[in-house]
């Protein structure tokens, strides 16, 4: 429901936020798993589909649902990628939500 509050629905996070996020908007806000390791997030290729990643045209709006800790971690290794966020977004149960004006993850990595 926050998501869809700030008028996210379609976005990224690691695997089981990603899956729970997804099943719980019943599909209205589609989130894609991805790999946090020390490095900007990348497509979580295990049980996933290619589509998921690629940008589509006319969208306006990507999100990036990060724990604290994957938050505090990515802001330690990659600043530059979370100085690219137009928003950042203090979410319920201390997640924390970046929001991009372009695709945040690579497709092809």
């Amino acid at each position: 429901a926050y998501l869809e509050e700030q008028g996210l629905d379609q976005g990224y996070a690691t695997f089981w936020n990603a899956s729970s996020v997804t099943i719980q908007s019943d599909g209205d806000v589609r989130v894609a798993p991805v790999l946090i390791e020390n490095a900007e997030p990348r497509p979580y290729r295990y049980q996933s589909n290619r589509t998921w990643y690629e940008t589509e045209p006319g969208r306006e709006a990507w999100f990036l649902l990060l724990s604290e800790a994957e938050y505090r971690n990515l802001s330690a290794t990659e600043p530059e990628y979370v100085a690219r966020a137009q928003r950042t977004l203090e979410a319920p149960e201390n997640y924390t939500v970046l929001v991009f004006s372009e695709n945040c993850v690579d497709p092809s990595a």
